[in-house]
C-alpha cells in the first residue's frame, strides 16, 4: 500500500502494487481549507507516531483485565484510562453498592441461609460460590445480626453470673464463720464478755464516737472497725456497736473477742438480743421478709418473664442490682431504728459494712445538722451515670399516681453509706411511722411504687431532714465503676464499694481492691484461701517437718496497729527430740514457749505421749535407691504415682500456680474426694486406675503410659524405673496383690456377678498394728452381697462406667491414692484407735485419736521410721493439702452432726434443760419379732433447723401422746440427755433426748414461722449406694412413683408380715424398689394412683439400704 500527495497538497491517492502495476483504491481531494500544508503535515505525522502506542496500550489493557493482576506492574490498568479518556468508575460502584445495602436491609433474611462464623469463611465462601454482590450483601447482613445477638446474650449472661457471684457468700468468708463459731463453743477467750464490765457504762456515754455497724459479714466488718481505729487520731475515744443476726452473732463476737481493736471499744450484739425488735415494732419488716411473691422477686428466677429484647445491658443490670436478696434482710432496714435500739445516744455514724475508712471521721461531730436529722453526702451533682447523678426520678416509678402526688421528680438524692444522725431531733419526728406507712402502700401496689430496697423508702420518709455534707468525706461508687479516679480515691474520707463488686468478691475491680486489703495483712491473707496463713496453720496444725533450716519472717505489730514484715529468723535444724515419740523438733515449737527450759514438752507431735501409732516401715530397697539417687524419679514423682494409683483424685490442680519462679506449689481448688471405678473398664473404653492392675497386664506398661498422655512433664518417663516400681508394687503392697487375685479368678473362671469388697473395719489395735493381710483387706464376693455390717467397706462392681466415692474414714483412703508414699499398703486414719493408756471400748470423745492428731503424728520425722513421706518431695505437697482437706471435711461434719450443741449448749451433764421445738414427725417404734410396742418416738426441730431424736417409753407413752401433734410447736422442760450409740439413727446427732415423768410440755401460741415445718435429708443414687448395709443412720428418699405392687403376705420370722413393693424413679435416672412393710403398706391408697394421671412424688423417710439380685432397694 502506498500514499501518493499530489505536489499542491490537494489530493491524496491510495494505490496497491500488483502485477500489471499500481492499482488505485482510493483518491481524496483535499477542499481548500484555511490551513497550511505544513501544518496538516505535522499532523498527519504525528497521527502515525501514536496510532502504534494506542493499539499496544488498549491490548496491555486488555489482557491486564482477563488476567485480574493488581500488582505494581501493571501500569496499563492505571494509566490506560486516563490515555484513552475513561473515567474512573469507583464512585459508580460505591453508590450501586449503597444502593443494593439499602435494598437487602428491607428484605427478610431467607430461611436456611447459611450463615459463616467469620470473615475468613466468608470470604472462602465468597470464592467457592461466586457470590453476586446482592448475595454477599444478604450474606454480611445475616452474619452480622447474628453476631449482635450472640453478643447481647453474652452481655446479658455476664450480668446474670455477676448478679449471683454478688448474690453469693464467698467459701472463704462462709468458712471464717463456721470456725469462729466453733471456737466461740470450744475457747473461753473467744466468749468474754465484749466490752468487760468496766467498761459497759461508756456504751451509753455521749462525749465518746458512736459508730453503729450492721451487717453478717465478718471479715468485712472487721474491715471496717479496724480501719476507723487506725485512721483516727482519737482512737481511745471510739465506741462500736457491731449488729448482726443470730447465725452469725457467735462468730462475730469470737472475732472481735479474739483480735481486740485496743484502746477502742467493741460492743457485738445479735438482732435476737434487742428486746424492742418484736413483731409489735416491726409488723411491715415481717410482712417484707414473709410475703411469697416478695421472695420469689428476689430469689426466684431472675430472667423468666423479662423481655431481653425490650431492654438495655445497662437498664438489665440495674434491674439485677434492685433484686439483690440483702434488700429484704431485717439488718439492712434496721438503720430506721436506731433512735429506739440506743435510747441513750445523742449522736452516731452508721456506716455500711462495704466501706473504708481513710481519715480521721472525729470532725464529723462537730459538724452542725441545722436541726435537720440526718447529714448525708448528696447524689445529684455528679457526671457520672451510675452513682453521683441520682434524682428521684432514679428511684421512683412516677406514672404511680401516689409517687405523682407526693414526690418531684427532680429532687436530688442522698446516698446511704456514711450517715450522721441526730437521735435527738430524730425522736420528736414520725419518720418510722413514715417509713411504715409508704411500705405498706407499695406492699399494697404489688411494688410497683419502686422496687423494693431501704433507700426509696427512706428518701421519702427523710424528706426535709437531710444536711448535705462535703462529697469529700463520702466517694461512692467502687463496686459500679472500674474507671474511678485513683487520686479522687486516695483523698476521700470513706470510700465506699456500693454496688456488685465487692472488694472481698473475684468480680471486685483488681486495681481497687488494694484500697481495702491494706487495712490489715492478717485480713488480707483471710480472703485468699493456700496463702501464708493457710500454710502456716498446715505447719502448724499438721506438724509439717524440714529436713533443713528454715528461715521465718515473724510480724511484729507497732504502735497504730499496723503489721511490719522486717525482722528475719533463722531457728537452725531442729535439735529436740520427744522423750515420748522420738519426733525431731525444734525448740521454739515447744509447749511453754514463755520459758526456757531444758527438758522441753512437745504437745504437736504425740500430745505428750497420748498419740501411739505404728511407725511406718522403711521402703523396700528398689523405693529406697530410686528416692534416693535418681533426679528423674524424683523430678517426675507425682506422674509416677498417678501411673500406680488405684483411685482418681476429686477436685481441680491450678496448673498456674507455677508460672514464674519461686517454689513449687500444690494448689486445689474445690471440693477434694477420692473416687474408684470398676473392676474392668467399659466396653470401648480405656482402663485406668485400678484397672490397670487387672486389665490385659500383659500390655499394662503400655497403658499406665497412654494413661498419662498429656500430663504436665518435661521429660518422658523412663520406662525402666516402671518396671522397677511395678515389680516392686507387685511384690509388697497388699492392695495390689489384692486386685491381682481379682484378675486370677477373672481368668479361671467366667464370672458374670462379681464384686471386690475392700473391707473398711479391722479387729486389730490402730496403736499397734498398720499392715493387715490380704483376708483383712479385701473380700471377693460372688453373687448378692450378704445381709451383713458393711459400714464404710468399698464395694467395687466388676463392670460399670459409675465412680464412687470412698470415705475418708476408710483404712486405706490414702494408701489407695498414694502407693508410693505407702508401697506396702498400709492401714491410715480410722476412727477408735485409742489413745495410749486406754483399753477396752470406750465411747467417741477424747478418748480416741482425732484425724488431725493422727496425720500430725505420722508427718513427723524421726530416726527410727522410714522416711518415704519425708522424701516425696512435690508428692509429699499433694498428700500434705490432701490430708489438710480431709481434716477440714472432718471438722465440718463434726460441726454439722452437733449443731444442737454447739447452739443450745445441751450437754449430757444435767437434766433441767429447755427448748423450743418443732414436731417434725411422731411413730410407734415396734417390736418386728412380737409386734410389741417399744416406744414413742419423734424427730424436733428447732429455730436454727437443728435436728433432735426424742424418746417416750412404753409406761409413759399414754401420758405424753394427747399433749404431742406432729407439726406443732412446743415449749418442753426436764428432760434427759444422752449420747447416740448404736445403729438405726434417725437424725445426724450425737445426742438424743429422753422424756422422764418430770418433763413438762408447753404448747406454744405465738406465730412460730421461724421454725422450719419440713426437713429431710434426701440421698441421692451414689449415697444410697454407700449407704447399703450401713445402719449406722436412716436415710431419706424422694423420687417419682412409677409403680405400685399389691399387698403381699409373706411369712418372717415364721409369722406373716404385711409388705408392698413400689418403684421410684431417683432424679439421676435410676430405678430402685421400695418396699413398705406393716401398718405402712395402708399409706399409699391405691386408687387414687391408679384413677389419676400423675405424676406421683413419694418422700419416704427413716429407710435402710439394701441388696437384692445386684440392685438396691
Amino acid at each position: 500500500m502506498q500514499l501518493h500527495f499530489s505536489p499542491s497538497m490537494r489530493s491524496i491517492t491510495i494505490s496497491s502494487s500488483s502485477s500489471n502495476g499500481f492499482i488505485d483504491l482510493m483518491k481524496i481531494k483535499v477542499a481548500a481549507r484555511h490551513i497550511s500544508y505544513r501544518t496538516l503535515f505535522h499532523t498527519i505525522l504525528i497521527l502515525a507516531f501514536l496510532l502504534p502506542f494506542v493499539f499496544i496500550l488498549t491490548a496491555v489493557v486488555t489482557l491486564e483485565g482477563v488476567n485480574k493482576c493488581s500488582s505494581f506492574d501493571c501500569l496499563g490498568r492505571r494509566l490506560g484510562p486516563r490515555f484513552l479518556g475513561r473515567g474512573d468508575d469507583s464512585g459508580r460502584q460505591v453508590r450501586d453498592l449503597y444502593k443494593i445495602l439499602h435494598q437487602v436491609n428491607t428484605e427478610e433474611i431467607p430461611h436456611g441461609l447459611k450463615v459463616p462464623d467469620s470473615f475468613s469463611h466468608l470470604v472462602s465462601d465468597m470464592k467457592n460460590n461466586q457470590y453476586d454482590a446482592r448475595t454477599f450483601a444478604l450474606v454480611l447482613r445475616a452474619m452480622m445480626e447474628k453476631f449482635e445477638r450472640d453478643l447481647r446474650e453474652s452481655r446479658f449472661s455476664e450480668l446474670m453470673n455477676k448478679h449471683f457471684a454478688a448474690s453469693s457468700i464467698p467459701k472463704g468468708i462462709h468458712c471464717l464463720s463456721l470456725r469462729l463459731t466453733d471456737e466461740y463453743s470450744s475457747n473461753a477467750h473467744a466468749r468474754k464478755q465484749l466490752p468487760p464490765p468496766e467498761l459497759l457504762p461508756l456504751l451509753s456515754n455521749n462525749s465518746y464516737h458512736h459508730f453503729i455497724l450492721s451487717t453478717d459479714n465478718i471479715l468485712a466488718a472487721s474491715v471496717v472497725v479496724t480501719s476507723t481505729v487506725q485512721s483516727s487520731l482519737k482512737p481511745e475515744k471510739i465506741v462500736f456497736h457491731v449488729i448482726t443476726d443470730k447465725k452469725t452473732y457467735a462468730g462475730m463476737h469470737s472475732w472481735f473477742a479474739l483480735n481486740p481493736v485496743s484502746p477502742a471499744i467493741v460492743e457485738v450484739k445479735g438482732v435476737h438480743q434487742f428486746d424492742w425488735l418484736t413483731r409489735e415494732n416491726v409488723p411491715v419488716l415481717e410482712a417484707v421478709e414473709n410475703q411469697n411473691g416478695i421472695r420469689d422477686y428476689y430469689h426466684g428466677n431472675h430472667v423468666a418473664g423479662a423481655n431481653l429484647s425490650d431492654t438495655t445491658p445497662r437498664r438489665f443490670a440495674s434491674k439485677l442490682q434492685a433484686r439483690s436478696p440483702k434488700y429484704i434482710s431485717l439488718l439492712n432496714h434496721l438503720r430506721i431504728y436506731i433512735p429506739e435500739l440506743f435510747p441513750n445516744l445523742d449522736k452516731v455514724v452508721f456506716l455500711d459494712d462495704d466501706v473504708v475508712i481513710q481519715r480521721d471521721l472525729s470532725p464529723l461531730w462537730e459538724i452542725n445538722l441545722g436541726g435537720k436529722i440526718n447529714g448525708a453526702v448528696e447524689t445529684c451533682k455528679g457526671d457520672d451515670e451510675w452513682v453521683m447523678s441520682k434524682h428521684f426520678r432514679n428511684y421512683f416509678n412516677f406514672s404511680h399516681p401516689l409517687i405523682a402526688k407526693h414526690l418531684d421528680p427532680d429532687e436530688c438524692a442522698w446516698a446511704y453509706g456514711m450517715n450522721i444522725f441526730d437521735l435527738r431531733a430524730w425522736r420528736k419526728t414520725k419518720i418510722r411511722e413514715t417509713y411504715h406507712s409508704w411500705l405498706k402502700e407499695n406492699l399494697k401496689s404489688n411494688l410497683t411504687m419502686w422496687k423494693l430496697g431501704t433507700l426509696p423508702p427512706a428518701l421519702i420518709a427523710f424528706k426535709g431532714h437531710v444536711h448535705p455534707i462535703d462529697p469529700s468525706w463520702h466517694m461512692l461508687g467502687l463496686g459500679y465503676q472500674s474507671n474511678t479516679n485513683i487520686e479522687s480515691v486516695k483523698k476521700a474520707a470513706v470510700i465506699h464499694y456500693n454496688g456488685q463488686s465487692k472488694p472481698w468478691l473475684q468480680i471486685g475491680f483488681e486495681h481497687l481492691r488494694p484500697f481495702w486489703t491494706k487495712v490489715d495483712h492478717e485480713i488480707a491473707l483471710l480472703q485468699v484461701p493456700f496463702k501464708w496463713r493457710t500454710v502456716l496453720r498446715l505447719y502448724i496444725g499438721l506438724g509439717m517437718r524440714y529436713r533443713k533450716p528454715i528461715d521465718i519472717d515473724l510480724s511484729k505489730r507497732s504502735n497504730n496497729t499496723q503489721r511490719k514484715f522486717t525482722e528475719l529468723w533463722n531457728f537452725g535444724p531442729p535439735s529436740c527430740v520427744c522423750e515420748y515419740c522420738d519426733a525431731i523438733l525444734w525448740y521454739e515449737e515447744r509447749n511453754r514457749k514463755s520459758k526456757n527450759t531444758k527438758n522441753p514438752k512437745f504437745s504437736i507431735c504425740c500430745r505428750e505421749g497420748r498419740v501411739k501409732l505404728p511407725l511406718l516401715k522403711s521402703p523396700p530397697p528398689e523405693l529406697q535407691e530410686l528416692l534416693q539417687h535418681s533426679e528423674h524419679y524424683k523430678a517426675n514423682i507425682r506422674r509416677f504415682n498417678s501411673m500406680f494409683a488405684m483411685t482418681s483424685m476429686g477436685g481441680n490442680v491450678d496448673v498456674h500456680a507455677n508460672e514464674g519462679r519461686g517454689p513449687y506449689i500444690f494448689r486445689l481448688n474445690g471440693q477434694n474426694h477420692h473416687r474408684i471405678g470398676s473392676l474392668l473398664p467399659v466396653v470401648g473404653k480405656d482402663p485406668s486406675f485400678a484397672q490397670l492392675y487387672i486389665y490385659d497386664t500383659k500390655k499394662e506398661i503400655h497403658y499406665r503410659l497412654s494413661a498419662l498422655a498429656g500430663q504436665e512433664s518435661e521429660y518422658d518417663l523412663d520406662i525402666a524405673i516402671v518396671q522397677i516400681l511395678l515389680k516392686m508394687l507387685d511384690e509388697n503392697n497388699v492392695l495390689v496383690k489384692t486386685f491381682r487375685m481379682a484378675r486370677d479368678r477373672f481368668k479361671d473362671s467366667d464370672m458374670h456377678n462379681v464384686r471386690l469388697r475392700l473391707i473398711g473395719s479391722r479387729s486389730s489395735d490402730g496403736r499397734e498394728q498398720n499392715m493387715p493381710t490380704c483376708s483383712e483387706v479385701a473380700a471377693i464376693i460372688v453373687g448378692d452381697l450378704t445381709d451383713v455390717n458393711i459400714h464404710r467397706d468399698i464395694i467395687v462392681e466388676k463392670r460399670s462406667g459409675l465412680l464412687q466415692r470412698i470415705n475418708e474414714l476408710h483404712p486405706k483412703f490414702m494408701a489407695l491414692q498414694y502407693p508410693l508414699l505407702f508401697p506396702y499398703g498400709e492401714d491410715g486414719f480410722r476412727n477408735e484407735i485409742l489413745k495410749k493408756g486406754l483399753g477396752g471400748v470406750a465411747p467417741l470423745t477424747e478418748e480416741y485419736v482425732t484425724m488431725q492428731e493422727y496425720y500430725a503424728y505420722q508427718l513427723q520425722q524421726r530416726e527410727n521410721e522410714g522416711e518415704t513421706l519425708i522424701l516425696g518431695r512435690r508428692l509429699r505437697q499433694q498428700f500434705l493439702v490432701d490430708a489438710y482437706t480431709c481434716v477440714e471435711e472432718y471438722r465440718l461434719i463434726w460441726v454439722r452432726n452437733h449443731q444442737l450443741q454447739l447452739r443450745s449448749e445441751i450437754s449430757t451433764d444435767r437434766d433441767n434443760w429447755t427448748i423450743k421445738v418443732r414436731v417434725l414427725r411422731m411413730w410407734d417404734a415396734i417390736n418386728t419379732k412380737n409386734n410389741e410396742f417399744i416406744s414413742l418416738d419423734m424427730i424436733l426441730i428447732d429455730e436454727e433447723g437443728s435436728t433432735i431424736h426424742a424418746i417416750v417409753r412404753k409406761n409413759q407413752a399414754r401420758t405424753f401422746r394427747p399433749q404431742l401433734l406432729e407439726g406443732r410447736v412446743y415449749t418442753i422442760k426436764n428432760f434427759r440427755v444422752e449420747s447416740t450409740k448404736g445403729e438405726f439413727r434417725p437424725v445426724h446427732n450425737d445426742i438424743k433426748i429422753w422424756f422422764m415423768t418430770i418433763t413438762t410440755i408447753m404448747e406454744s401460741n405465738e406465730d412460730m414461722s421461724s421454725i422450719q415445718k419440713y426437713c429431710f435429708e434426701f440421698a441421692d443414687y451414689d449415697q444410697i449406694r454407700n449407704q447399703c448395709y450401713n445402719y449406722t443412720y436412716l436415710i431419706d428418699v424422694v423420687g417419682k412413683l412409677v409403680a405400685v405392687g399389691n399387698v403381699e403376705d409373706p411369712q418372717v420370722n415364721g409369722a406373716p408380715r404385711k409388705l408392698r413393693n413400689l418403684q421410684l424413679l431417683l432424679k439421676e435416672g435410676k430405678e430402685i424398689r421400695l418396699s413398705l412393710w406393716g401398718t405402712t403398706v395402708w399409706q399409699i391408697d391405691e386408687d387414687v394412683y391408679k384413677n389419676n394421671p400423675g405424676p406421683f412424688v413419694l418422700i419416704a423417710t427413716s429407710t435402710i439400704v439394701k441388696s437384692f439380685g445386684g440392685k438396691y432397694k
